[in-house]
């Protein structure tokens, strides 16, 4: 019932920026790729800067877990220690507990 595919930002950049950091996200990987390039570059561990020298457009792509899609949905704590069985059997609330995926933050530019 809810969006669990990759996610791919497509962004203009400004003219002179020299690398672009992701200060804040939330998703499984996050992978980019510079102009027309068609295969993703994965940054696997921060800090997650990209070096985008002379590039004028740049696609962010953040992979998203299947957790919104098929739970555990009603535990209050949204990011339990353990998941397993009972997890998904235990209704400790009446809505859906869903986790965050995307960019959070704006983009730092770096001239």
């Amino acid at each position: 019932p809810f969006y669990t595919g990759n996610l791919i930002y497509d962004i203009a950049l400004p003219e002179g920026v020299s690398k672009v950091e992701i200060p804040e996200w939330r998703g499984v990987a996050l992978a980019y790729a510079l102009d027309d390039q068609e295969e993703f570059t994965l940054l696997p561990w921060p800090p997650f800067i990209i070096p985008v020298q002379r590039a004028r457009r740049l696609r962010v792509k953040v992979l998203n877990s299947r957790r919104n899609a098929f739970g555990p949905f009603f535990l209050r704590d949204k990011w339990p220690p353990w998941t397993g069985p009972g997890q998904f059997k235990t209704y400790e609330t009446k809505e859906h507990g869903l986790v965050p995926c995307g960019l959070l933050a704006p983009l730092r530019y770096n001239l």
